[in-house]
């Protein structure tokens, strides 16, 4: 059988050891999840203070990292954090607001709040695969320029590569107020790789961001390293320390292989007017990852094109989208983040104390590939990436008679 995937949206009243299950009907015993939450709820959404959070899960271990830049603040404050024993978390202040674990339930996952101090019903948005190998490194790169790392024994030939970072010297980092990273990218043994790289000054007098959009690295910090995937082994892969040196920070990596694991990997470039554009496939497409930034190019920037990213998932019909955003000079901190649950893309900005809607995009599949139907765009073209997971075509053969091709 062809590998499968879900993407589920649900709701978690954030109080300890409550629950929230994320199931698809019918849809089996998940191998993997790929998590995101950004802080929004049923009763706050659009809500002040960007935050987000991307977790992995491999069905045994799982990984999160966070950041939160708080709004209304005359001097940036900027709070990052991670842990490998939960799946999602939220930044605060100085704390980890709130902490999610991750186990398997029939047809799907559940979600458990470890620890909740927020009391309001948040969105969290999983992607589920299934039929495919998933093992979840955490990963530490070598802290030489051009230097190789290479990874343990996942036990099986990866195909692709899912990364997050926040540029944390350890895995587990308490919720700190320092300079924010966050990081998500992938690397794939086609030879693609994509990634966006977000920072935060923290205590700044005024609001400092950078951001870096990149199409040949699969994660890194803003500035000062990225890793390259320049060997792909029977069980393991092999990373490259390019730009410069990483000082041993760490990265999540969440590692895909088997020969049902279909996809395609490339940049998004938003219109500038309203209308259609196709992302073609080789595969028949079948679940979307997508992340689009403020920045219009590929030059690390430094000014109002780092306001902001977001990260969106679709499948069918079902399709949905966390935003940050925080003004880059601003004298007082203007931050927020919204969420969408009938747009895979939905990107903002913030300027001048307020929100700005730059692009929103619905996805919907056909057979050739991915079409994003934009009803709102900016004058500049903003980049992104997307991976897009499929599935083989089916070719006749001869009348009443099918096979499975992979194309």
């Amino acid at each position: 059988m062809p590998a499968s995937y879900a993407v589920i949206a649900n709701t978690i009243d954030d109080v300890t050891n409550n629950t929230a299950d994320f199931t698809s009907s019918g849809f089996g015993t998940p191998t993997a999840a790929i998590l995101f939450c950004n802080s929004t709820a049923i009763t706050e959404n659009p809500i002040n203070h960007a935050r987000m959070s991307i977790g992995f899960w491999d069905s045994t271990n799982q990984a999160s990292s966070g950041i939160a830049n708080l709004d209304n603040r005359a001097t940036a404050l900027c709070v990052k954090a991670s842990n490998d024993s939960y799946g999602l978390m939220v930044c605060w202040t100085t704390s980890i607001l709130t902490t999610f674990t991750v186990s398997n339930i029939t047809d799907g996952i559940r979600l458990t709040v470890a620890a909740g101090n927020y009391s309001v019903d948040l969105y969290v948005v999983v992607v589920l695969l299934k039929g495919i190998n998933a093992k979840l490194l955490t990963f530490t790169p070598n802290s030489t320029q051009n230097g190789t790392q290479e990874s343990a024994s996942l036990g099986f030939a990866p195909k692709l590569l899912l990364f997050s970072s926040i540029a944390s010297t350890t895995a587990d980092l308490a919720a700190t107020n320092s300079d924010n990273y966050i990081a998500f990218g992938a690397a794939g043994k086609n030879g693609v790789s994509r990634n966006f790289r977000w920072w935060s000054d923290q205590s700044a007098a005024d609001q400092a961001n950078a951001i870096k959009f990149d199409e040949d690295r699969c994660v890194g910090d803003e500035n000062s390293w990225a890793l390259e995937i320049t060997t792909w082994g029977s069980d393991t892969f092999t990373a490259t320390t390019r730009d410069a040196a990483t000082g041993g920070v760490v990265t999540f990596c969440l590692a895909l292989g088997g020969d049902d694991l279909l996809y395609d990997m490339g940049t998004i470039t938003t219109r500038t007017t309203t209308g259609t554009t196709e992302i073609a496939t080789t595969n028949k497409p079948d679940t979307a990852l997508v992340c689009v930034t403020c920045a219009a190019g590929t030059t690390r920037a430094t000014n109002s094109e780092a306001n902001g990213f977001m990260i969106g998932a679709g499948k069918g019909t079902s399709q949905y989208s966390f935003n940050a955003s925080s003004e880059d000079g601003a004298a007082t901190m203007n931050t927020n983040v919204v969420y969408k649950n009938n747009q895979i893309l939905n990107l903002d900005s913030s300027a001048s104390g307020a929100r700005t809607d730059l692009c929103d995009a619905t996805s919907e599949f056909n057979n050739s590939g991915m079409v994003l139907t934009y009803s709102a765009v900016d004058t500049t073209e903003r980049k992104g990436w997307y991976l897009i997971f499929g599935q083989p075509y089916i070719v006749p053969i001869v009348s009443n008679h099918y096979r499975m091709r992979r194309i």
